[in-house]
């Protein structure tokens, strides 16, 4: 059966669905409300919706039409309780509510099929003391991890520390015998880092995507392994340029760093709440609702945090490439973002205090794990890209914590912006199997929308400094002063 496009709206009373049917007898449809639950049935569509709250199903005021021309039939439905908001309606994966169905799509072409196939899966079985020490953190997590902490820096902070910085200690156990469990533990990849044999025999792809070896580099190495990386690729000289020089030479630098961040296909500023997502989209997110997340404790509320810091990361390089563009892409999108992106390519796990040599973590953990982050994202714009200027980082984490501050829905719409790059990027759809499409399946049913507002207002407020970012910039930058005026 196919499930079809559709798209829900509300008022203080009704639903408005409205679904696309190409093709039907709109006097074959059949539908049947049941509490939360809306199903249509219609050869070949079918429709299964589960809402927030309870629809009425004998309501006399419940009707549709069906629009031959548009191709459209319109569902009005009473709510229950009148006044009662519906929330997520824009998320129409967490509606759908499908999450059976694998990541792995038999039914796809050779090449995606190909790649997949070759996919080993981490599944965890947890010994009984780490059960134990899983159980104490989850209760307590329960316990505190309320609307107050979330609303407040100091205290989330303080849980963070308490809870996710314990280690737990698992033990692994794989589908495919040809993969070590050591190995993966240690050389994972991808999403929740489940991922092992993805480049196997194709080395010549692994190298255009990715800037270390995931397979001899391991994960808690990879970060320090990256700065060494950039250290020997930074162009001082092209730095200095950039830095002193772009502004005097190029007249649109300034225009562009100037520019309010807008959604380019509907020409709405992000400071519009109304805009919603394009059909491309709501087919994306319908599709990647089969994307299963399979090695996550989906029934636990474990905050498996270091997703957020990765999304950060990711939202750093796409939101570099989306201002330099001029809102756009272009044929170099692809590859701006994987190379900007540390997640991408190095495979980095922010999981760990990858930042500090010591073995305690710094009081406030939640301002230094996004910092670092930030540093990460700063770095490698001054190495690779176009524009190698403060500025333009500067005004890439002014772009991020407006779209954090702003939710889950913004966020998305970045996301499946980068999907459909890469999806154009050979072979960066790669990063679509691994990485992208169970990210935005995480967004919408599993992060958590205050969580979100809180990083805006924390990457609002860090100010990152030159010296920071341990490129000796300043003395760069002094050299060059001396030789003009020599």
């Amino acid at each position: 059966m196919i499930t079809p496009l559709f798209k829900v709206d509300q008022d203080e009373k009704f639903i408005y669905l409205k679904i696309k049917l190409k093709y039907v007898k709109f006097s074959d449809v059949d539908f049947f409300i049941e509490g939360n639950n809306f199903r249509l049935y219609l050869k070949p569509y079918y429709l299964n919706l589960h809402f927030s709250d309870d629809l009425k199903s004998d309501s006399v005021n419940n009707h549709s039409k069906y629009d031959v021309d548009k191709e459209l039939l319109e569902c009005k439905i009473e709510k229950e309780q009148e006044g009662v908001e519906f929330k997520n309606l824009e998320l129409i994966s967490t509606m759908l509510n499908d999450t059976s169905v694998s990541i792995i799509n038999t039914n796809s072409s050779n090449t995606n099929t190909n790649i997949t196939s070759s996919i080993s899966k981490k599944v965890e079985e947890i010994s009984i003391d780490a059960q134990e020490n899983y159980n104490k953190i989850h209760n307590k997590s329960n316990e505190i991890l309320n609307e107050e902490i979330l609303q407040n820096e100091d205290l989330f902070n303080e849980y963070l520390i308490n809870t996710l910085v314990e280690d737990l200690s698992y033990k692994f156990q794989e589908i495919s015998l040809s993969t070590n469990k050591e190995d993966l533990q240690k050389f994972g990849f991808g999403f929740n880092n489940e991922f092992f044999d993805v480049f196997k025999n194709r080395e010549e792809e692994r190298m255009e995507l990715v800037d270390l070896n995931p397979y001899s580099i391991e994960i808690r190495h990879r970060f320090f392994a990256k700065m060494e990386k950039e250290n020997e690729d930074f162009v001082p000289e092209r730095y200095v340029y950039d830095e002193i020089l772009l502004e005097k030479e190029d007249e649109g630098f300034e225009k562009m760093l100037n520019k309010k961040l807008k959604l380019k296909e509907t020409n709405q500023n992000f400071s519009d709440n109304t805009f919603s997502f394009s059909e491309k989209e709501l087919n994306m997110l319908k599709d990647i609702n089969k994307t299963k997340l399979s090695s996550l404790d989906l029934n636990s509320e474990r905050l498996n945090f270091n997703f957020y810091l990765q999304a950060i990361d990711i939202l750093m390089a796409v939101l570099y490439d989306y201002r330099t563009t001029d809102f756009e892409y272009n044929s170099e999108s692809g590859w701006t973002i994987c190379k900007l992106s540390s997640v991408f390519s190095c495979c980095v796990d922010f999981n760990k205090i990858f930042f500090s040599f010591s073995s305690e973590p710094p009081l406030n953990f939640l301002e230094e794990s996004v910092t670092n982050v930030l540093i990460s994202s700063y770095r490698r714009i001054l190495c690779y890209p176009l524009y190698r200027n403060l500025k333009i980082c500067h005004k890439a984490k002014e772009d991020l914590s407006e779209i954090l501050s702003k939710g889950i829905f913004h966020i998305l719409k970045f996301f499946l912006r980068v999907k459909a790059i890469f999806e154009r990027s050979e072979p960066r759809h790669i990063l679509n199997k691994i990485y992208v499409d169970m990210f935005i399946k995480w967004l919408q049913f599993y992060s958590n929308e205050k969580i979100w507002m809180l990083l805006g207002k924390i990457v609002n407020k860090i100010q990152i400094e030159k010296r920071e970012l341990k490129m000796n910039l300043e003395e760069y930058e002094k050299e060059f002063e001396l030789q003009i005026e020599m």
